[in-house]
C-alpha cells in the first residue's frame, strides 16, 4: 500500500462516520452487508480499504482499495459491500462533485481532454487525484482551516478529475455542448468555403457575418457532427419563413422553453448584441417549434431510460402518485420475501 493511501485509511479510520467538511462523507464497515437499492448522487468515491460491488443497468462494477468510482448523474443503483472485517474494514470517502464548479472549470479543460461517457466510471486512483483528497481530509484534524482552505482544494480536486491522463472526461456525461459546439449559427457551405473543418457563426464568419470578422475565423473549432447539422438546416428553414436571423430565432425558441425564465446571452460587439436582442421580436408558430423540438431532442443514453422507468419504482415502490403507477422492484421484493 502506497504511503498516500496508507495516509487515506488512517484519516477514514479516524474520521468514519463525522465530518465537519461539507456533505463529504467518510463511512466503514466492518461487515459485508446485503445488497440495497438507491440513488447514487453526482460523486467521487475512493475506497481506502475493503471492496465494494455496485449495478447499474447491466453494469456490474467492483472496486476496492486504491480504486475510484465517478458518478456524474443521479443513477438508481444496487450496491452492496463485499470485502469488510473487524481487523480490516471497508473504509470509504464520497466527496460531492457540484454541477455549478464542474461547469465552470470544464470551460477551461483543454479541447482534446473532452470525451463523452456514459456518467459512470471505476479505475485507479492515482497519485494527482489522491494529493488534493488527503489535503482535503487532513482539513478534520485542523477544523478552523477548513472555511479558508477546503474550497480552493475541493476546486483543484474536480480540476485533476477533469484533466488527469486517466480521469479526463469521466465526469462529463455526453451532451449537446460536447466538444464546445455553442456557436449560434453554423453553416454546411460556409464550412466549405470559408473556413474548412471549421464552425462559422453569423457574426464571426466572412461569408455570412456583418462586416466581415476575419480575424476570428483564425480560431480552431471543432467540426460539427451530421446531428448538428440537422438542427441548424431546421433552424435556418424556420429563420427563412420568419424573416429573422438564426441566432434571434434560436434565442428564441430557448426563451419559450418550459421552466426558462431568463436567458443568457454571449454578445461581444454591438452587432452581435443587436442579431441577439431581435430575439425579442421573433413570434414562432407551434409549428416551428414542434420543427425545432422535434430536431433537437437530444438522444439519450444509460440512465436516462432507467430514470424514467426505474426510478419511479424505487421512489415509491408500488404507490400510485398522481395518477400513476409504480411497481415494486425486484430487487427490493426479494428482500422483504425473505
Amino acid at each position: 500500500m502506497s504511503p498516500d493511501l496508507t495516509e487515506l485509511r488512517d484519516l477514514l479510520t479516524r474520521h468514519a462516520g463525522q465530518t465537519a467538511l461539507d456533505r463529504v462523507t467518510v463511512l466503514s464497515s466492518t461487515t459485508p452487508t446485503e445488497p440495497m437499492t438507491g440513488l447514487l448522487s453526482p460523486t467521487l468515491v475512493v475506497v481506502a480499504q475493503g471492496s465494494k460491488r455496485t449495478t447499474i443497468a447491466e453494469h456490474v462494477l467492483t472496486y476496492g482499495a486504491g480504486d475510484f468510482l465517478i458518478a456524474s448523474l443521479d443513477l438508481p443503483v444496487v450496491a452492496h459491500v463485499e470485502q469488510a472485517s473487524r481487523s480490516a474494514p471497508y473504509l470509504v470517502v464520497g466527496v460531492p462533485l457540484r454541477p455549478e464548479l464542474i461547469a465552470e472549470l470544464v470551460l477551461h479543460v483543454p479541447a482534446h481532454a473532452v470525451q463523452e461517457g456514459i456518467g459512470f466510471a471505476v479505475g485507479r486512483v492515482t497519485g494527482d487525484l489522491l494529493d488534493p483528497l488527503v489535503r482535503l481530509l487532513r482539513l478534520l484534524d485542523r477544523p478552523a482551516d477548513i472555511p479558508v482552505l477546503a474550497a480552493g482544494i475541493e476546486r483543484e480536486l474536480v480540476w485533476r478529475l477533469l484533466t488527469g491522463d486517466r480521469h479526463a472526461g469521466r465526469i462529463l456525461p455526453a451532451g449537446p455542448y460536447a466538444g464546445r459546439r455553442t456557436c449560434s449559427r453554423w453553416h454546411r457551405s460556409a464550412a466549405s468555403a470559408c473556413c474548412p473543418g471549421a464552425r462559422c457563426a453569423a457574426a464571426c464568419c466572412p461569408a455570412s457575418g456583418p462586416g466581415g470578422a476575419a480575424a476570428e475565423t483564425t480560431r480552431s473549432w471543432v467540426r460539427p457532427t451530421e446531428s448538428d447539422y440537422a438542427v441548424i438546416d431546421v433552424l435556418d428553414e424556420v429563420a427563412a419563413e420568419s424573416g429573422h436571423t438564426p441566432a434571434a430565432v434560436a434565442l428564441s425558441w430557448v426563451q419559450n422553453r418550459p421552466a426558462i425564465t431568463s436567458t443568457l446571452i454571449g454578445a461581444r460587439r454591438l452587432d452581435q448584441l443587436r442579431v441577439n436582442l431581435d430575439a425579442v421580436d421573433v413570434a414562432l408558430t407551434a409549428d416551428q417549434t414542434a420543427r425545432l423540438d422535434a430536431v433537437s431532442t437530444p438522444a439519450l443514453n444509460f440512465p436516462a431510460d432507467n430514470n424514467r422507468t426505474l426510478a419511479p419504482d424505487l421512489a415509491f415502490a408500488g404507490a400510485t402518485v398522481d395518477g400513476a403507477s409504480t411497481k415494486v422492484p425486484v430487487a427490493l421484493a426479494a428482500l422483504l420475501n425473505r
